[in-house]
């Protein structure tokens, strides 16, 4: 496997040679072998440290609350928020307190976010004086999940005080994080080597939560880290009753009919109100799109409730040809300032993609902004031209070395979308997006759709991705590892001793014209 990656990507080289330049990466440390696996050194050390993080906190026992005080407890929220919970909502509220470590997934409309609301106060409520930190991969997900418990959340990257030039983390092993109580949402998205570097700074840490939709596409990075963890056993328990508020939502129904492999047709549409399929060729896509967004904006929505997703960049119904044709029905040239970078014109107004993480401006990889201001280079107030930047209240200014680090968002990928909701999704699904199609990138996709579901394209090409499961799978030993038999020698007790005493920090880091007039929204 390693040869065939190595030829693929450098080109080949005799097998002598090959082994040779092998060896040496072995004995110098930046490849390890274990049998006949080899691994990236830093990727091998990942899934060591997150296997012995949860071998640990597995180890400690069970809490012992009291039940009556529970039980008073999840009534009063229930009655306090009108709600009543399942059977497994229960067992996993029970979890939770219970025990070290639990995965809460399931699909949408399920009832993983009332879930939460409610272990969290439940909690507080016996544990007072317990810290819990609340993170999420990125920043609209910490958002979403500040408001949905009232705690202060935010990304991991600033959770850990990530230091973007030196590429280390000021929290770390040496410098742990104070919290006891670790929860993550949109855990699907978390790759092994950033879960690796938060795991190092949790030592304090006795219990923690993994939220997270296990259909969804898994983290850019390396890695498939909770597919992983399910796979090995580890306690889940995943919601699969549909909540009685989200039982008309045929965007709900559809995502679970394609977890459960039931779509065979297109027939189904016809019975969801908030779901549209139109038939349209790659060159008609951009027309399409055009129209279902004007259609949308007389009905009183704007920019930020409507989002065009699609899986590639270029091409006639690619990202780029889909945010230039959107960005003049929503932001056409008038009396407003603009400024060219390459080949893109950015004007004020403009909906703005951060596509790289900027943690000392509090702005990560998939925000989403408005440009508010263009500053050109004047000696005196902007000392070279300078963007500027609204990200819900967060003003960030760029730079002409900062230009490359964000693009128009009209249009965005699927992967950038994952951990955003909006209330109306447009999805193109073509023929020509051929390589991309896969069950879990649709899946993702549809599910970023609050209210209306648009899809256009190929009824052919939608039917192939959604039974496309078969993903390329990735080449983790993470499984195996967590499975092993734990064995504890002098040596674990000493490093925690050693690891107790003086703490410092170090820098280890890390068609036919649509029907528009008979669209719903």
């Amino acid at each position: 496997e390693i040869k065939k990656a190595y030829h693929k990507n450098i080109g080949y080289i005799d097998e002598s040679v090959f082994n040779e330049y092998l060896e040496i990466l072995v004995d110098e440390g930046f490849v390890i072998q274990e049998g006949e696996l080899y691994y990236d050194k830093e990727l091998y050390d990942s899934e060591e440290i997150i296997s012995s993080f949860l071998k640990k906190i597995n180890s400690y026992p069970e809490e012992h609350y009291d039940e009556k005080e529970v039980g008073r407890l999840l009534t009063n929220f229930q009655d306090k928020f009108g709600i009543e919970y399942s059977k497994k909502q229960k067992e996993a509220i029970d979890y939770f307190l219970k025990y070290p470590m639990m995965i809460l997934t399931g699909g949408p409309g399920t009832g993983k976010t009332t879930t939460v609301k409610a272990l969290i106060r439940m909690y507080r409520s016996l544990y007072p004086n317990e810290s819990i930190s609340l993170v999420a991969p990125t920043g609209r997900a910490a958002k979403r999940l500040s408001e949905l418990t009232g705690l202060e959340a935010c990304t991991i990257h600033r959770e850990l005080k990530w230091d973007l030039h030196k590429n280390t983390f000021a929290m770390n092993k040496n410098n742990p994080l104070s919290s006891e109580v670790l929860i993550i949402d949109e855990f699907s998205m978390v790759d092994s080597l950033l879960l690796s570097k938060l795991f190092e700074a949790c030592r304090k840490v006795h219990k923690v939560l993994f939220i997270g939709d296990y259909h969804q596409l898994p983290s850019v990075a390396p890695g498939n880290v909770l597919k992983d963890f399910i796979e090995s056993h580890l306690k889940a328990i995943e919601l699969d009753e549909i909540y009685r508020q989200t039982k008309d939502s045929g965007i709900v129904q559809l995502a679970h009919q394609l977890i459960r492999q039931e779509v065979h047709d297109l027939s189904l549409f016809d019975q969801y109100k908030d779901i549209n399929f139109f038939n349209s060729t790659n060159f008609e896509v951009v027309k399409n799109v055009v129209m279902i967004v004007k259609k949308a904006i007389e009905s009183g929505y704007d920019q930020n409730d409507i989002q065009v997703l699609a899986p590639i960049y270029k091409g006639v119904a690619g990202i780029d040809a889909l945010n230039l044709a959107l960005q003049e029905v929503f932001n056409p040239k008038e009396d407003q300032d603009e400024y060219r970078i390459g080949q893109t014109v950015y004007r004020v107004g403009d909906k703005i993609l951060q596509t790289k993480n900027r943690p000392d401006d509090d702005v990560y990889n998939g925000d989403i902004g408005v440009l508010v201001e263009i500053g050109r280079k004047d000696g005196f107030e902007y000392l070279e031209d300078t963007l500027i930047v609204d990200f819900d209240g967060n003003f960030v200014e760029y730079t002409s070395k900062d230009f490359l680090t964000f693009t128009l968002a009209y249009c965005m990928s699927i992967h950038k979308a994952q951990g955003n909701e909006f209330k109306i999704v447009i999805m193109p699904v073509l023929d020509d997006y051929y390589i991309m199609l896969k069950r879990n990138l649709i899946y993702t996709g549809l599910t970023r759709a609050k209210q209306s579901l648009f899809i256009l394209g190929s009824p052919k090409a939608f039917l192939y991705g959604i039974q496309n499961v078969k993903d390329a799978k990735r080449k983790t030993t993470l499984t195996s590892k967590i499975n092993q038999e734990q064995s504890l020698n002098l040596y674990d007790f000493l490093e925690e001793e050693e690891s107790s005493l003086g703490e410092t920090v170090d820098e280890s880091g890390y068609q036919e014209d649509l029907p528009f007039e008979d669209v719903p929204f």
